[in-house]
């Protein structure tokens, strides 16, 4: 039996055992003449422990494909052929046309690897990720192994990263989001009707709270009409204290820790306080309790973007990249409808010997705690030399998480249709097609009172209701959480006895809220 194709197979052979197995154009076989599926039983033996995700380099006819779903029904498996025109050829084989029926197989090609990975390997569901190389594909593609390898360890890194946020967060961002809903139903007096518009004829000053604001707040304070200025919570104090009242501080950090930022709080009744829905409910609460005018948004937490989507979308969409604020505060910015930005503080480095302004809350705390033997600049040195360190210029030093939240922002700015440049240590940025960003801010409701209809005990229910696939969607960052302090206690391949152990935990911690 032969099948003309193009790509790198060449026709379709039927092994001993009556299965069809393809044939590269180099007249090597793909899989064993004799029997693929005992190909695929021996290597699945081989494996050393459980896994319920799999990236096959080369589909071949499906039987290592069959065989894991055999042992494991729900298993994600990503299958990869070099383009589509193979992904065409495989098609044909009654095997793959049965498995691609299966909703956890997906069939993808190089080209296409990295978003397949990015957009279906969860983690927190599946617990680590299997590689598998088929070996004839591999000798046949010995071009593209680089490249292959290349995209995998990128993909895994992005997502590494975000399973780690997520892993560390999980169980603070539920609470930090319930507590704040119950906040603003508790202080309703944080709702002003009034409150006015920012004059998006000024240039919007993003403020960090990098070393260098120590030199370039001067600009600042010596124009204050000419800005309006967006506040980090790290960098709040430094203004408070050099009595520069910030129209808008924002807040991302999740951490209780960052309700220090906000000590003291003086004259706040007309500086308006941002914080996502997942940031510190102790932070918010300190806020309200000082009748400060809080406005809540959502960054992506699917917790957050069900109970918005349940409340008619009262809370706006903020954009926070790798988790930096000072993104977060270019994006409102952004959606105010600000042609023209300029970023303070933005280093994403060390200067002499400084990790932050004069100012921030850690000074007070590391000279508080400081003696004789552990000084204030010993605590600050601790701080800064916890990981390695680059010098990009003299006394300027950066590390590897530093430089991806550089990263993070300026592609975030190149993204958003804009141009910067960075003169004297400021960011400065030029949105184009204001008109159009104007017009858009119009839909921007962070100015707008936000009143939750719905208590906590009914959003609860609302999720308890809804599809299995929603809730397992809220469910996962706290799975990861969950999943962090828990090892695999067996060498079965099908793990779903652990997965369905963390989704009842996680459950049940949702529960408790109720």
């Amino acid at each position: 039996m032969t099948t003309k194709v193009s790509g790198i197979y060449d026709h379709i052979e039927i092994s001993k055992d009556n299965m069809q197995i393809p044939v590269f154009k180099s007249g090597k076989f793909m899989e064993s003449k004799y029997s693929p599926s005992n190909e695929a039983k021996r290597i699945i033996a081989s494996l050393e422990k459980s896994y319920s995700a799999f990236l096959i380099l080369g589909c071949g006819s499906g039987s290592l494909i069959n065989e894991i779903i055999n042992v494991n029904k729900d298993a994600l498996i990503i299958a990869v052929e070099t383009s589509e025109e193979d992904i065409n050829f495989i098609n044909s084989f009654t095997l793959i046309q049965k498995l691609k029926a299966n909703k956890n197989i997906i069939f993808t090609t190089i080209q296409k690897l990295y978003e397949t990975l990015i957009n279906n390997y969860f983690p927190a569901k599946y617990g680590d990720l299997k590689i598998i190389e088929q070996k004839a594909w591999i000798l046949e593609n010995q071009n593209l192994v680089k490249d292959i390898s290349e995209i995998i360890q990128h993909s895994l890194n992005i997502i590494s990263a975000d399973y780690s946020v997520q892993a560390h967060f999980g169980k603070i961002w539920v609470h930090n989001i319930l507590s704040n809903i119950s906040s603003l139903q508790k202080f309703p007096q944080n709702i002003k009707q009034d409150f006015p518009l920012p004059d998006t004829s000024k240039i919007a000053a993003v403020i960090a709270a990098g070393p260098s604001l120590d030199k370039t707040l001067s600009l600042i304070e010596s124009q204050r009409d000419k800005y309006f200025i967006i506040c980090t919570d790290t960098a709040f104090q430094s203004l408070t204290r050099r009595k520069i009242q910030s129209d808008i501080v924002v807040s991302i950090d999740a951490q209780n820790i960052s309700s220090f930022h906000f000590f003291p709080v003086e004259k706040i009744q007309n500086t308006l306080f941002a914080f996502d829905l997942c940031a510190s409910s102790s932070a918010a609460s300190r806020i309200l309790e000082k009748e400060g005018n809080v406005r809540f948004f959502v960054s992506g937490h699917p917790l957050a973007s069900f109970i918005n989507n349940s409340e008619d979308s009262i809370f706006p969409n903020v954009y926070s990249g790798s988790g930096t604020v000072t993104i977060s505060a270019v994006s409102i910015a952004k959606n105010l409808g600000f042609s023209n930005v300029q970023i303070f503080g933005a280093d994403f480095s060390y200067h002499e010997g400084k990790p932050y302004t004069k100012g921030t809350y850690l000074e007070n705390q590391f000279l508080h705690k400081s003696n004789k033997i552990i000084s204030q600049e010993n605590s600050f040195s601790r701080l800064m030399y916890r990981t390695n360190l680059e010098e990009i210029s003299k006394q300027k030093y950066t590390n590897q998480i530093l430089s991806a939240y550089k990263s993070s922002l300026e592609d975030f700015i190149k993204k958003e249709n804009s141009s910067f440049r960075i003169e004297n240590d400021i960011y400065k940025i030029k949105f184009s097609d204001a008109e159009n960003f104007k017009n858009e801010s119009k839909n921007f409701n962070l100015y707008k009172p936000q009143k939750i209809k719905k208590s906590t005990a009914e959003i609860l229910n609302l999720i308890e209701n809804s599809q299995e696939q929603i809730k397992e969607l809220i469910y996962l960052p706290l799975i990861a959480a969950l999943r962090n302090n828990v090892t695999l206690r067996n060498n079965e391949i099908n793990s779903d006895k652990l997965y369905n152990e963390l989704k009842n935990l996680a459950h049940s911690f949702f529960l408790s809220y109720n």
